[in-house]
Parts: C-alpha cells; structure tokens; sequence
C-alpha cells in the first residue's frame, strides 16, 4: 500500500489517500493464433468381404466333367472415406487491455510539508506551496478505508483454488463454501427421514460429479482449514486498525495485505 495525497481543482489539500497504486487501461488489437477441431473427409483402405462368381469343374450323374458357377466369398482391399477430426490454426485479432500507471489530476505521492496553514498543489512546479499547516486528516475515515481494503484482500485470496488430495483444484469462495454447506446440510436432514438426496460437487473448471457423503464431508473440512488462516488474519488486522492512532500504523499494517 502507497500513501498519496488528494487536493482540489483549486490545487488546495483536501485528504490523505491510501492505495495500492493507481493505473489506466489502454486497450489494443492483437492477432493471436488459435486452434479449432475441423472433420475432415480422408482416403482409407480396409478389407472388406465381397461375393464373386468362380467356374468350377466337376462330374455330373453321367460321368460327365462339366463347368458350373458358383458364388464364393473373396476378401478383397477397398478404399472407403471417412470423417476425421483436424486441429487447424487460424488468426484472429483480439482486444487485449494494457495496464499504465499514472497518477490522476487531483492525486500526487509527494506529501505535503509540516507548517503549512492551506498546503497548495503547483502541478508545474510539482511541489506544495503557501504558508500554513495542512488541515488534520480524518484518522476514522482512514481507518475505514483500510478495514475495507483487508476485505478485498480477503475475498481475492479466496478466489484462488485448493488443491485437494485428488490433485484437482477447488474453489473456496464464500458463495461455494455457503452451497457446499448447504448440500451436506440437505443430505443429513433427508437422510434422517430415509430419504438421503444424490450429492454432486465438481472440481474447478470441470462438471459435476456424483460424490459419497464421507468424502464431500472431507472436502469441506479441508476447505475450511484452508479458508480459516486468511479469516482470521483479516480480523487481526482489522483489530489492529480500530486500534491504530497514527497513518503510519495504519500504512504498517496494511502492508501485511499487500
């Protein structure tokens, strides 16, 4: 976390601005290659068991040799088409977002002096000016600010998957973790009238699959070993911040949640 400073379109201070930095999307055209499956009609040969007629010789009720016909089967190599899928490249061109830092027209990082009454922004000149002291930050809002920013480190470390003991990943959002809990719920409550439901759960980025109870159970244990930590962790932090008398506590503490 970075501490800036905000002023008005006057250039006169207005608050201290706790961020992680401040940055512009600046979209672009990109060609980039990718693949497609395709069918694709291919020439094979296979054998195949056709019937051909043959004259063979024999003896007939007279003594006779004669020639007769017959229809026999004969294996012969055919060629056949058949449907083939083929993985094709192709180019296509995509927007792609580029990130830049910068620094908005009321924000700058250099921080106003001590001893000046209504500290003024030169943006030429890039530096504070007029006699005074700054006005004194409002220490609650930033200590609001910063509760919120330990929030938002919460929910963006729980959007990253857990491994599991299957090798797959799984996603611990607090949205899954709540229907996950209440699927084992479910199953516990029909199971008690003799009715036990089907259990399905599935692994990030793959489809449902049906799960015994004994091992959905376990997932969501190991689940909330995992989440528990980062919880916890929040709330100390939050503690500490309720607790903080300065903005460097403050800027210290939040350097935890980086």
């Amino acid at each position: 976390m970075n501490q800036y400073y905000r002023f008005d379109k006057n250039g006169y201070y207005i608050e201290p601005v706790i961020s992680e930095g401040f940055y512009k999307e600046v979209p672009r055209m990109e060609m980039v290659t990718e693949t497609e499956m395709v069918m694709e009609m291919q020439t094979t040969t296979e054998i195949q068991t056709v019937m051909e007629f043959q004259t063979v010789t024999h003896i007939n009720e007279d003594g006779e040799e004669v020639e007769t016909e017959i229809e026999v089967p004969v294996e012969k190599e055919v060629e056949i088409e058949i449907e083939v899928p083929v993985e094709r490249e192709f180019e296509v061109e995509r927007e792609v977002i580029d990130m830049f830092p910068y620094l908005p027209d009321d924000i700058t990082d250099i921080r106003p002096p001590d001893g000046l009454y209504r500290a003024k922004f030169d943006k030429k000149k890039q530096k504070w000016t007029e006699a005074g002291s700054p006005p004194e930050p409002d220490i609650e809002q930033a200590k609001n600010q910063a509760i919120l920013r330990t929030k938002q480190w919460v929910a963006a470390e729980l959007e990253i998957p857990m491994k599991w003991t299957d090798g797959k990943y799984y996603s611990v959002t607090l949205e899954k973790q709540n229907l996950l809990s209440a699927q084992l719920g479910m199953y516990m409550m029909n199971a008690q009238t003799g009715q036990p439901i089907t259990l399905q759960w599935n692994a990030t980025g793959e489809p449902c699959e049906l799960w015994e109870f004994e091992d959905l159970l376990a997932l969501a244990n190991d689940i909330k070993a995992y989440v528990t930590p980062i919880v916890m962790k929040q709330q100390k932090g939050e503690i500490q911040i309720k607790e903080a008398e300065t903005y460097d506590e403050i800027i210290e503490i939040l350097g935890n949640f980086a």
